[in-house]
């Protein structure tokens, strides 16, 4: 029996040339005896087809769209804002008409996880039409190069860093926000990756040159001490904000240098 997200991400990596970078999938058979149990389903299923493949979601719907998809998105926004928000009187009826529908909590829950594996399917066949066009393929690749979470990976390598799947979650969802309600002039996805490298540190300031040229220019990108080097970066910029391009990269390998004497 085929596997829908398996044959979404091949034909993501076919058209892109990068697959998924999340490595955490909700179980597809899942067993739940209480409410409780039923609401982390309800929001495990919610991250996963809303926040981890968002993008791809959005991008593979601008293509086509189906009733299972559509279905499925409005049902895990229902049954997610009800629980949460109980006051959300439509949301309330949304989830009020799945639960009636299905007798027990196992039974809802092999239900969702039915609905969820139809709107994976349609989206597996929407990814391959997709795959096959060299246009759509090329319009996936701009996509996928603007992935927050892709953009933090790396930027995290670039840094030596690794971080839990709760601490990436909510940087990244802070960086959604800043992207969304900020005016961004120039190269987005060099933007992006700046505001993740921002993230990281801590700071929202930018520096003179891109992290990267910082990291190039010391040898440590990917290093244990990349993101120290960083921060020496920060702290020359403060201190001498006159200094840009190569003066910058100058002085702040003086300040390493003299750091790690």
């Amino acid at each position: 029996m085929s596997n829908p997200l398996l044959d979404i991400e091949r034909a993501r990596r076919t058209a892109t040339g990068t697959g998924f970078s999340f490595d955490r999938v909700p179980s597809l058979d899942p067993t739940c005896d209480s409410q409780h149990e039923f609401n982390d389903l309800v929001s495990s299923y919610y991250v996963f087809f809303r926040e981890h493949l968002g993008p791809d979601v959005r991008f593979l719907r601008g293509v086509s769209d189906t009733q299972a998809i559509r279905e499925f998105d409005g049902l895990i926004n229902g049954l997610r804002t009800a629980a949460q928000h109980a006051a959300d009187e439509r949301a309330r009826r949304t989830a009020q008409r799945f639960l009636d529908a299905h007798a027990g909590w196992p039974d809802r829950a092999q239900a969702l996880a039915g609905r969820l594996n139809e709107a994976l399917a349609s989206l597996a066949r929407i990814a391959v039409t997709a795959m096959r066009s060299h246009e759509l393929s090329k319009q996936w690749t701009a996509n996928a190069a603007l992935n927050l979470s892709t953009i933090f990976d790396a930027v995290s390598a670039d840094l030596g860093l690794s971080f839990r799947a709760g601490q990436k979650g909510y940087m990244i969802r802070q960086l959604e926000g800043r992207v969304k309600f900020e005016r961004l002039s120039g190269e987005i996805s060099e933007i992006a990756k700046d505001y993740c490298m921002q993230e990281i540190v801590s700071t929202h300031d930018p520096l003179p040159v891109p992290y990267y040229e910082v990291l190039d220019a010391l040898r440590l990108i990917g290093s244990p001490y990349a993101q120290a080097a960083v921060l020496i970066a920060y702290s020359v910029a403060a201190a001498a904000p006159q200094l840009h391009g190569d003066e910058f990269l100058e002085r702040v390998q003086a300040a390493w240098i003299a750091t790690t004497a």
